[in-house]
């Protein structure tokens, strides 16, 4: 119903078949605020193009929502990822929080790929609704609830986010091979995203027993654990090519934290 402080997940949580079915109804939104952390270069959608009537609030401000903030209906928050956490677990005031999630299994529902940001929604009083995809993974050692915790769970298929890596420029390789020379056997390596970070971790299948620390885990990542060179990783998201993804949800040694 319009006017309420509406949290969407992003990356791999995002609700992409509730959102179209939202596009197609905007006078539920109107007097809305839709609030989340939605990754540059990652998937793409424009959350102020959902209704003409709701605003918009990020910590990211992307070239898709350029013409709801020059309408004055996007309000960017410069936040540290730590801080937007703590935004939305409290002063976002989110009553209605909207995310993807893995079929229930014995009475309880997993977050799929995505256990970032929306488990800060999880300790106040907004309400959850679960768009189940069963492309989506039970991950065992994940963020999990109860099945009556959620106001509604509602049938959501759509096709897995892509976050596909593209060869990299010569300069990118010869950066990346100079980065992999100063990481040793055993080391702790933090990763971002893009071709940057991802042609640095191809340069490491032959390092041993490294740990990956990132706030997204995509292929490059993965490939390392499947070689042998990293031991474990640990994060928060899983984006990469959508073949992929139920690998990952099998990988024992992959810890994941909100």
């Amino acid at each position: 119903r319009p006017g309420r402080r509406i949290y969407v997940a992003g990356c791999a949580g995002q609700p992409e078949a509730l959102l179209d079915a939202l596009a197609a109804r905007p006078e539920a939104l109107d007097g809305s605020v839709i609030a989340g952390v939605w990754i540059p270069g990652v998937l793409g959608r424009d959350m102020a193009s959902l209704s003409p009537g709701a605003g918009v609030e990020t910590i990211f401000m992307t070239p898709e929502l350029r013409a709801g903030f020059a309408a004055g209906r996007v309000r960017h928050r410069p936040l540290h990822y730590s801080d937007a956490y703590a935004w939305l677990a409290g002063p976002a005031r989110i009553e209605l929080a909207l995310f993807r999630v893995a079929p229930p299994r014995d009475g309880t529902v997993s977050l799929g790929l995505a256990h970032d940001f929306t488990p800060a929604l999880f300790g106040g009083a907004a309400e959850l609704v679960g768009v189940v995809d069963p492309a989506l993974p039970f991950v065992p050692d994940g963020v999990t609830l109860p099945v009556h915790r959620f106001a509604a769970l509602v049938d959501g298929p759509s096709p897995l986010p892509d976050l596909p890596e593209a060869e990299p420029s010569p300069a990118f390789a010869a950066m990346a091979a100079h980065a992999a020379a100063l990481i040793h056997d055993g080391d702790t390596v933090q990763s971002g995203i893009g071709p940057a970070a991802a042609a640095v971790l191809r340069q490491l299948s032959s390092h041993r027993r490294l740990a990956l620390h990132a706030g997204l885990i995509a292929d490059a990542g993965l490939d390392l654990l499947r070689a042998g060179a990293a031991v474990r990783a640990t994060a928060g998201v899983w984006l990469g090519s959508a073949a992929r993804a139920a690998e990952l949800a099998e990988e024992t040694r992959i810890a994941w934290r909100p």
